[in-house]
């Protein structure tokens, strides 16, 4: 293998593994914060893809894809995201506090039902999608042709990455993820990792500090527990 086809090799392993790690991404950070073993979390994934292939194939070659179909990728990820939504309160808010393994061969049976599913509305047929307007080309390098497709996805998944780093490390939202993710206990019962109780938390261990160490408070009174015993 010449030197060009091993670049070509190199970078089809990159844009396959920015694929992986924007599926990935999504099962660790809902594995963090729910704890639930979700082994239907690709069947999701294949689930976004096929009503992204019918809304294009059926309403963007109607209306004119190079108009339509980011809308409609954006449709079809809210469709799925609805279905997700729909089953974890109807199936995966009931085993918060079952074994892993019972979690696990309850998503394992919800991989079953999304299978037959797929195969009873879209068959067992391989279907090839339309590509986004502009990613539709390939570009030469050394002599060889890329896709422009997998470019694409090997920039987005650093791109993703960046913005979940500053999700989960520089906004007050990211601070609740990954207090629920730290704390088993708070994500099992459901309601104890909020704002308030964080704040509340925070200040349980600044006033335990100023008393261990004397600190004075904002009055201007130092709590010092032993010179209060030896007033007392």
């Amino acid at each position: 293998m010449d030197f060009s086809g091993f670049l070509v090799q190199l970078l089809n392993g990159l844009a396959g593994a920015s694929s992986l790690f924007l599926v990935a991404a999504g099962l660790s950070l809902i594995f963090g914060v729910t704890r639930i073993v979700n082994f239907a979390h690709g069947s999701f994934f294949m689930l976004g893809i096929y009503v992204a292939y019918s809304l294009t194939e059926h309403i963007g070659r109607a209306v004119g894809l190079s108009m339509s179909f980011w809308w409609l990728i954006l449709a079809a990820s809210l469709i799925t995201g609805l279905v997700g939504a729909f089953v974890e309160i109807v199936l995966l808010r009931r085993i918060y506090r079952a074994p892993e393994l019972f979690q696990l061969l309850a998503t394992f049976a919800l991989v079953l039902v999304i299978k037959d599913a797929a195969l009873w509305l879209w068959g067992p047929e391989d279907l090839l999608g339309t590509r986004a307007p502009g990613l539709a080309g390939a570009i030469d390098i050394l002599g060889r042709r890329f896709p422009t497709y997998d470019l694409v996805l090997m920039v987005l998944g650093p791109l993703v990455l960046g913005l979940l780093w500053l999700l989960l490390t520089r906004t007050r939202f990211g601070v609740l993820i990954r207090a629920a993710t730290q704390d088993h206990q708070n994500q099992v019962i459901g309601r104890e990792a909020s704002p308030q109780n964080i704040n509340r938390t925070g200040q349980t261990g600044r006033s335990g500090s100023k008393q261990i160490f004397g600190a004075p408070d904002p009055k201007g009174r130092v709590l010092d527990h032993q010179n209060q015993r030896k007033s007392g």
